[in-house]
């Protein structure tokens, strides 16, 4: 009798977890055509916010929909669109039209002119009223002294305050239900606007409503609280994927990049002699890079005539004392590369192995070359790159790559490095700080493509502090406000303290090195490699996650990102929970999975 109860309760159990309905956290953004996929509005100023409540995204060029693409996967959709105009609009509404049943955010304009400059407004506006209960009105104007505006401040001033000063033109939005949340309302003379509401089907937001998009450098603005307009509109009540946690502190790593061991330094050292002074009495997980031509004596730079005259610049130096760094037993080995490419996508690299490669400047200002075909050669930056390391530090395996120049490998490149093996990860380069200050300048966790993904690093580096690298070399220290306001009031970042070795060959930068390693040491961080951030990553964007019945879930897929969040102060109930830790100030629960378990079924209470 016993062992049929067992059974029964088993196939209960089963049939619950075949019938769980999926957390989908994949959503579809629409970008505009002549955005780069980094630049695009939403990649750069909204995808964090969304990461933080587990979600990530797929991007797909306004002028490139399928409208037999299938919607199952998503959980929404959206749209951050300024233009009037795209090829086909009512083809874009009609594709938008399939998310009518799913959670979706609109902020800006709905275009309804088409590449031949005729206006589709009344069919657009059809369907907008028929299917989401709102449309585009006829009244405009762009002197917006004369508009009144009123708001719910709940979600608004968040970031810079309200004011005629931040509304750039009226453009009349009706809505046409009950069912739909005025937020902000907007009156020029005798017409009013809904320009920002919620409704069932999600929100609009007319876009200088929603955020101030200045032209100014490090201006940018969020006007409305990003982290309610994502809470509000899709589902925040489950297990969150954690990639900035791990045992409910929060994760920090470091990473060094190769450029500049050749330079004297301030003490007339060579900065990787001064490098390995310093780290060696910071025992820390560390990960170190070199770019191998750096290194090799048998390449153009120790072959270089002008450079043999320098007094011990010997390549027998650089590599005794890159492998005196690798073989300190906190270090992790990684590969900068063998000639640091400058563009990844259209092949200009520092040196070149193709006697017929062009030389060229890189940026108009760095001497590059380009090769033939346009296309970096990954054997020999990556491959070759990593063998000359690994020959270095026999004892560590090296399978970590830091991408260089401006860090935005193509697919090609992403898909060698995974059919590799080979971690990779850089560029995002978030700041928070005084001159850029505010969310929109933190990068997500990386940028997602089907075929391939991107791993960011989760902090700039001294470069961008230091106006590449020409002035106030002390700024980097400036990083540790970055710090501090990606941990509070969201914990939304690891703390990344990424730099090159060129930070050791002036004086102020050494010192800003100094303080940012003495706030370490203040704080009580959990130190992992930039190998396990990459891989905690790298599951984030594949971990799944289902709603057996209601505050239970299943979560599989769980490779290397164990650690998981929940709004507020919960209990929670599982056989396979290694811990759980509610955090008070930023009143979350942390809650980890046990090691070498792929699936968990998690209660809360």
């Amino acid at each position: 009798m016993i062992i049929r109860f067992l059974t029964l309760i088993s196939i209960v159990l089963f049939m619950t977890v075949l019938n769980a309905n999926e957390i989908k956290r994949k959503i579809l953004v629409l970008h505009e055509a002549d955005d780069t996929l980094p630049d695009s509005h939403v990649h750069t100023k909204l995808e964090t916010i969304l990461n933080h409540y587990g979600y990530y995204t797929e991007h797909l060029e306004i002028n490139k929909i399928d409208l037999n693409k299938k919607t199952d996967e998503y959980a929404g959709l959206i749209l951050w669109n300024y233009s009037t105009q795209t090829d086909d609009p009512i083809e874009l509404i009609n594709y938008i039209q399939k998310f009518k049943n799913k959670k979706n955010i609109i902020i800006g304009t709905i275009p309804y002119e088409d590449k031949n400059n005729k206006s589709h407004f009344n069919e657009i506006n059809k369907i907008l009223k028929s299917d989401f209960k709102f449309s585009l009105g006829e009244v405009w104007t762009k002197n917006t002294s004369l508009v009144k505006q009123n708001y719910n401040k709940q979600y608004f001033n968040f970031e810079k305050k309200v004011s005629f000063l931040t509304n750039r033109a009226f453009n009349q939005v009706k809505t046409h239900s009950k069912n739909i949340k005025v937020v902000f309302k907007e009156t020029y003379k005798n017409a009013i606007s809904h320009s920002a509401f919620f409704a069932p089907w999600g929100f609009y937001g007319q876009a200088d409503s929603v955020f101030y998009d200045s032209k100014k450098i490090g201006a940018n603005r969020w006007i409305m609280d990003p982290f309610k307009l994502v809470s509000q509109v899709f589902n925040i009540k489950y297990p969150i994927p954690e990639t900035t946690t791990k045992n409910g502190k929060r994760i920090s790593y470091i990473h060094i990049d190769g450029d500049g061991i050749l330079s004297k330094s301030f003490n007339q050292k060579f900065t990787i002699e001064n490098g390995y002074d310093f780290l060696s009495k910071k025992p820390i997980k560390t990960g170190i890079s070199f770019i191998a031509v750096e290194l090799d004596k048998d390449g153009p730079i120790f072959k270089n005539p002008m450079l043999k005259s320098i007094k011990d610049f010997k390549p027998e130096l650089f590599n005794q004392n890159a492998k005196k760094l690798l073989e300190l037993p906190f270090v992790e080995p990684a590969s900068h590369t063998y000639t640091h490419p400058f563009n990844w996508r259209k092949g200009m690299v520092a040196y070149s192995v193709d006697k017929n490669a062009k030389r060229v400047l890189y940026e108009d200002r760095i001497s590059a070359y380009q090769e033939t075909d346009k296309q970096v050669n990954l054997k020999y930056e990556i491959h070759d790159s990593i063998s000359y390391i690994q020959k270095l530090i026999p004892s560590k395996k090296v399978e970590v790559l830091y991408w260089s120049g401006d860090c935005y490998p193509s697919i090609r490149d992403l898909k060698y490095v995974n059919d590799h093996n080979i971690l990779a990860f850089n560029g995002g380069d978030s700041r928070f700080d005084l001159a850029f200050n505010s969310y929109a300048y933190v990068m997500p966790v990386g940028l997602y493509m089907k075929e391939a993904t991107q791993i960011y690093s989760s902090n700039s580096n001294e470069n961008t502090y230091t106006d590449d690298w020409t002035d106030n070399y002390w700024r980097f220290k400036k990083v540790i406000t970055t710090f501090k306001k990606t941990g509070y009031p969201k914990r939304i970042k690891p703390v990344n303290v990424y730099y090159h070795f060129y930070s050791f060959a002036k004086k102020g930068s050494y010192n800003a090195l100094k303080t940012i390693y003495k706030y370490l040491e203040k704080n009580d961080f959990e130190y992992i490699y930039p190998s396990e951030y990459i891989k905690i990553a790298k599951n984030f964007h594949n971990i799944k996650i289902k709603e057996i019945s209601k505050n239970m879930f299943q979560i599989s897929n769980i490779k290397d990102l164990r650690e998981f969040r929940l709004e507020g102060k919960r209990a929670l109930a599982s056989k396979q929970i290694k811990s759980i830790r509610y955090n008070k100030k930023l009143n979350v629960t942390y809650f980890r999975i046990k090691d070498k378990i792929n699936k968990a079924i998690v209660r809360i209470k």
